[in-house]
């Protein structure tokens, strides 16, 4: 989760909610086939380390993200939230017996995954 402002820019006082999809990734058996597929269907597409960043045009924000794996599907979604909410959505999740997982090495700390 991430600490970026709505298009409003409005918090409602006292909910505790994302206000986004960041982004989405996929995981597919060829990332030189996503990246021509992708290009065609008009996005940006761009190779990045070791996966395929999709941005729409003009648009720096990365929306999605390909790896390499064994058969295409959905790895993760990233939603958005304001970061003085995270301490709130650790504690609801504990609260509700949903598990936690550590950040990947080189990961956003200050998100949560579960």
């Amino acid at each position: 989760m991430a600490d970026q402002p709505t298009k409003t820019g409005a918090r409602r006082a006292g909910v505790l909610g994302v206000h986004s999809l960041d982004h989405f990734a996929l995981t597919v058996p060829d990332l030189g086939l996503a990246q021509s597929f992708y290009d065609h269907f008009g996005l940006d597409a761009q190779p990045a380390a070791d996966a395929l960043h999709l941005r729409s045009q003009g648009n720096g924000h990365v929306w999605a993200m390909c790896t390499a794996g064994k058969q295409r599907q959905l790895a993760h979604l990233s939603f958005g939230a304001f970061a003085d909410d995270m301490p709130r959505f650790r504690e609801r999740l504990k609260t509700l017996g949903v598990a936690t997982l550590p950040a990947p090495l080189g990961g956003d700390s200050d998100s949560i995954r579960f």
